[in-house]
């Protein structure tokens, strides 16, 4: 039969609790640093067997300048602690050593840098996250609120996340053991100022009022306020959880998309012609030489390769163009002829 750990160690491990006076100190205070806490209180040889179990450890809140000693030293319990302590608050069954000792490994190996251990790790732009109590944190942004419960041991996951705006059972809106996707569950829910989603996406202000004045008009059938939660004013408006998603879809898929390319314009085919009712964008046939483009001059056939002119204009009776590289070109007169060509 497998060891498992004695009866009053798991009743110190399952009667451990937050003392209550800590909980409002400020965080300056000696003592703000234990507010998370668990602290039990048991015989000193329990007490002696968990820590060997690596259950639980002596925290100490801050020293003296004084004498250089801990303002106090409390015997707290360690994240294995809590998670141990978790499967015995209702009552369960006494863990075997090789379970403590699972959990022990668990909670020491080294945690992955972006993974939050808590919904107080997790960071997003505009929103302010806070525990309340032992096992509650309120996870809030432009006013409203959401909760996100603590409920270690249960296997549909450790956090549960409510939000008031929710349309689901009860308004949970996530059972997950990421704490992130906790917060972001109820971030979904909650209306936000369009300044603060702007900051938070990178988008426009401009950009998205008017990408929720296109989605108003669309979902007009849902009401008058499935996408403004409250009044355009300066350009400032409470949107809507639901339609902020659709609203951030809809200009990440703008901005990704390429705009088509448009065709490279060419030329129709040449003609022998002066330039008389021919519009600019046109083409003129003609070659490189020493002194400048030259126009080709040989009426029986087209040479050379065809040059875009953007404009021409009369100076003095002779006729001069521009091209697209801005280069100045002599045309002689209005009645003299080129192999020319409109755009096709």
């Amino acid at each position: 039969m497998p060891r498992t750990i004695s009866r009053p160690q798991a009743e110190a491990l399952r009667t451990a609790a937050p003392i209550t006076e800590w909980q409002d100190l400020p965080d300056a205070h000696p003592l703000a640093r234990l507010k998370a806490r668990r602290v039990i209180g048991a015989r000193r040889s329990t007490v002696d067997v968990l820590k060997r179990l690596g259950l639980v450890e002596d925290a100490e809140a801050g020293t003296s300048e004084t004498t250089g000693r801990p303002w106090t030293v409390v015997t707290a319990l360690t994240p294995a602690g809590e998670a141990v302590a978790a499967t015995l608050e209702e009552g369960g069954p006494l863990p075997t050593l090789d379970a403590v000792a699972t959990a022990v490994a668990a909670h020491t190996a080294p945690a992955a840098a972006d993974q939050p251990a808590t919904p107080g790790d997790v960071v997003r732009p505009g929103v302010t996250i806070r525990r309340d109590g032992r096992s509650k944190w309120t996870v809030e942004r432009d006013g409203h609120m959401g909760v996100i419960h603590d409920e270690k041991g249960m296997t549909r996951g450790r956090w549960a996340a409510w939000s008031p705006f929710a349309r689901t059972r009860h308004g949970i809106v996530a059972f997950t053991s990421d704490p992130a996707e906790a917060v972001d569950a109820i971030l979904v829910s909650l209306p936000v100022l369009i300044s603060t989603l702007a900051a938070a996406s990178g988008h426009t202000v401009a950009d998205i009022l008017n990408e929720a004045s296109t989605l108003a008009a669309e979902w007009a059938d849902q009401g008058p306020r499935a996408v403004f939660r409250s009044m355009v004013v300066d350009g400032e408006a409470l949107l809507n959880g639901p339609a902020v998603l659709v609203i951030l879809d809809a200009l990440a898929t703008r901005a990704t998309e390429t705009p088509a390319e448009e065709p490279a314009p060419v030329p129709a085919e040449p003609e022998w012609r002066t330039l008389k009712g021919l519009a600019a964008p046109f083409y003129l046939w003609g070659a490189e030489g020493e002194r400048g483009w030259r126009p080709a001059g040989d009426r029986k056939q087209c040479t050379g390769t065809p040059l875009r002119i953007e404009r021409t204009w009369m100076r003095a009776g002779i006729r001069y163009a521009e091209d697209t590289a801005g280069r100045e070109i002599h045309l002689w007169g209005v009645a003299t002829k080129y192999w020319a060509a409109p755009t096709a």
